[in-house]
Order: structure tokens, then sequence, then C-alpha cells
């Protein structure tokens, strides 16, 4: 997926891969994953904040769910659920609603890659996971941000509030 689409995501090619590896690595930390649930988890974690680049907006939750399932193959339907839950349940900050584990492994990854050293995941070491996963450090896809916010804020105005 990122080599189909890595024009999209300009310089912030390397970091948001770097991060999508981390959030599977953590999730894949966290809970056995069932061969099914393999390529679904993978396009959840390729999709979770896609849309900000796609679509160029904050508002980017329903955007990224939207494009994950039409990523889905036929006979791959039956996880849309799931991969959705996945995407927008990745910011809450209660425990996830969804029943499936994975949900809820897929949010505390997204939170422990972001935010780590500051908030952690049950039974794993985030900064030695991390550093297991991808070659950039925790802070690489962070540090896209900033510039993004600027840029994407400006873009949109904030299409969110509307």
């Amino acid at each position: 997926m990122f080599a189909k689409n890595s024009d999209v995501f300009g310089t912030d090619v390397a970091p948001y891969r770097h991060h999508v590896h981390r959030v599977v690595g953590l999730v894949c930390r966290q809970v056995d994953v069932e061969p099914k649930h393999i390529r679904p988890l993978a396009v959840a974690a390729f999709f979770h904040d896609a849309a900000i680049w796609f679509d160029q907006t904050w508002d980017y939750l329903p955007r990224s769910a939207k494009r994950a399932v039409a990523e889905l193959a036929d006979d791959e339907a039956e996880h849309a659920e799931l991969v959705t839950a996945m995407i927008y349940e990745h910011h809450r900050v209660r425990k996830a609603r969804h029943r499936h584990p994975l949900v809820e492994a897929f949010r505390l990854a997204d939170r422990a890659d972001v935010f780590a050293p500051l908030v952690g995941v049950p039974r794993v070491d985030v900064l030695r996971a991390a550093t297991s996963y991808a070659p950039s450090p925790i802070a690489a896809f962070a540090a896209c941000w900033p510039r993004r916010s600027v840029a994407v804020c400006a873009r949109t105005q904030f299409d969110h509030c509307r």
C-alpha cells in the first residue's frame, strides 16, 4: 500500500510508514493475531491516519475508514466492521467500546507510539518494541505533525468545526 501511494505522503512517507509498522508490531505484542486478521490489521493500520494526507483534512476518521474498507478485497468484506472500529476508536481516551481485542490493542498501540514514553502498553516495553520495528525513533512520526497541522489546517479552514 505504501509503494502504491507513497507520492500522497510526500516527505512524510518514511515517518508515517514507520509509525504504521510500529503500531502493528505493538498490536502483535499484546494479542495473538489470527491469520485471517493479518491483512485487515494491515489495512486499518495503513489507513488509520492516511486521510490527513489523502484528503488534506483533520476531520479524517470517516474518510480513513471509508478508504480502508474500499481497500478490502471482496473476500475480506466480513472484516469491514473490525477495520472501521480500529480506525474510529484509535483515538479514544477510554477503553475501546468494540469487543474485538484487536480494537483495544490497536488503540493502545497507537497511543503508545505517539505519546511514548509518557504512556505505555500493558505487557510491552514500548521503547524497546518500537526500535525493533522501524529504524526511525518514535519522535520521527510526531515530528511531521507540526508542519502537517499548519499546512492542512490552513487549507481546510477547520472543516471539522463546520
